[in-house]
C-alpha cells in the first residue's frame, strides 16, 4: 500500500506549529479506549486510504474531547474530495493534508457520509452540514518519542510507520522489530496509548484492519527503541474549532 513519498513532506498553508518535549508530570500510561474517545475498529478493504483512517482517528478523538459525544467520522469523504488538499483517494496521501482540508470544508459523519472503500466523486450535497471543523495540526519535532508521549497524554495522535512484514503478520504482545526502517514510511495509524508490560515500554496503536487482526484490531508497539518503525518520524494531530455545528453538536 503506497502512503506518500517522503519528498511529499510538505506543511501545507503554513498551518502548523511544532511542540517541543518537556518534563512535564504525564501519567506512566494512558488508553484512550478506556476514556470513550476511540471509535469501533474499521476496515479499509484493499483501497490505499490509511492516512485518512489515522487522520480521522485523531479527529474523532478531539471532537470527543471536546464534545464528551463520540461520533464516526467520514473517511470516504477524505477520500473523494481532499485532492486539492494534495491527496490522491486510494493511491495515498497525508493526515496533515486531510486536515488542510477539513479546516476549510469541515467533515461529515460516518452515518451521512459512509465508507465505499474506494475512491469516487466529491459529494458536495454531503456536506453541507459538517461533524467538526479543525482551526489547525501540531506537529511532533521528528524521532522525539518523548514529545509524542505527552501529546498522546493529551488525545489519539496520528502517525506514520513502516508497516514491515512483523507488522502485517502481528497476532499479539509488544512488538519489538528491529528490522524496520525508521524513514520507510509506508502506512499510517492512530495512536491511542503507551504503557509498559513487564519491563517493556509500548505505544498502544490502532489499525485499520479489522478487529480481527492482531489484539482486537490494535497492536502494541516498542516504544523508546530509538524511534523504531518510525513512529515518531512523521506523526501530528489536530485542534477542532470551537463550534460544533452538526446534529445538535454545539
Amino acid at each position: 500500500m503506497r502512503f506518500w513519498q517522503l519528498s511529499c513532506f510538505i506543511l501545507v498553508g503554513g498551518c502548523a506549529v511544532t511542540v517541543t518535549a518537556q518534563a512535564l508530570d504525564i501519567p506512566s500510561s494512558v488508553d484512550w479506549r478506556t476514556q470513550g474517545a476511540v471509535t469501533r475498529v474499521k476496515q479499509l478493504g484493499t483501497c490505499g486510504s490509511g492516512y485518512a483512517f489515522s487522520a480521522v482517528g485523531a479527529l474523532e478523538g478531539a471532537l470527543f474531547l471536546q464534545t464528551e459525544r463520540l461520533v464516526e467520522l467520514s473517511e470516504q469523504q477524505i477520500l473523494d474530495c481532499s485532492s486539492e488538499q494534495g491527496n490522491q483517494g486510494c493511491d495515498g496521501g497525508l493526515m496533515d493534508y486531510t486536515y488542510d482540508y477539513v479546516k476549510q470544508h469541515g467533515i461529515q459523519s460516518e452515518e451521512y457520509y459512509p465508507y465505499t472503500g474506494g475512491g469516487g466523486r466529491c459529494d458536495a450535497g454531503m456536506i453541507k452540514a459538517v461533524a467538526a471543523n479543525t482551526v489547525t495540526y501540531t506537529n511532533i519535532p521528528r524521532g522525539d518519542e518523548e514529545a509524542l508521549r505527552q501529546a498522546v497524554a493529551k488525545g489519539p495522535v496520528s502517525a506514520a510507520i513502516d508497516a514491515s512484514d512483523n507488522f502485517k503478520k502481528y497476532s499479539g504482545g509488544v512488538l519489538n522489530d528491529e528490522d524496520c526502517d525508521e524513514n520507510d514510511l509506508n502506512y499510517a495509524v492512530l495512536i491511542v496509548g503507551y504503557g509498559t508490560e513487564d519491563g517493556e515500554d509500548y505505544w498502544l496503536v490502532k489499525n485499520s484492519r479489522g478487529p480481527e487482526w492482531g489484539e482486537a484490531g490494535y497492536i502494541r508497539m516498542s516504544r523508546n527503541k530509538d524511534n523504531q518503525c518510525g513512529i515518531a518520524s512523521y506523526a501530528s494531530f489536530p485542534v477542532l474549532a470551537k463550534r460544533i455545528i452538526h446534529q445538535g453538536l454545539k
